[in-house]
């Protein structure tokens, strides 16, 4: 009978409730589990993966004033990052866009960063999960709002 000499893994799980806590086991538990049981060699690998979110329920009038929503509230400010300055990535039909505030303030620089580094000039919506005070240059990041 042919044996597994190597066993590698990759687990995922994503929670979208916030009020419910989980408990889950790490790579290196998981691994210990089974080297435990005689298998040799278990190793893990882990990945980062991009979700993009593209949301419209209505049929494009005019395919070059498309709407686009990214929704980036449960992202790392690195992400936030990745997509909203321009120097990364071109969005020329970003105009919906939500994130948290704090990510917001981070990636501006408590909006002190210069506003043409930013693909803010076209949106008509955004949604920061929370009240704010606008601060005093936030017109000028977001000339349309």
């Amino acid at each position: 009978m042919t044996q597994l000499k190597k066993f590698t893994f990759c687990i995922n799980t994503e929670v979208f409730n916030d009020e419910v806590r989980v408990e889950l086991s790490s790579n290196e538990d998981i691994q210990r589990s089974f080297i435990g049981r005689g298998y040799q060699q278990v190793t893990s690998s882990s990945f980062s993966s991009i979700l993009i979110y593209i949301s419209n329920g209505h049929a494009q009038q005019d395919k070059q004033r498309s709407s686009t929503f990214l929704n980036l509230q449960y992202a790392h400010v690195d992400y936030a990052e990745l997509f909203l300055l321009q120097n990364n990535a071109h969005l020329p039909r970003l105009l919906n866009l939500r994130i948290e505030y704090e990510s917001l303030t981070t990636i501006t620089n408590n909006f002190t960063n210069n506003v043409t580094y930013f693909n803010f000039d076209r949106l008509r919506s955004l949604d920061v999960c929370q009240p704010f005070v606008r601060p005093e240059k936030f017109h000028q990041y977001f000339p349309l709002l």
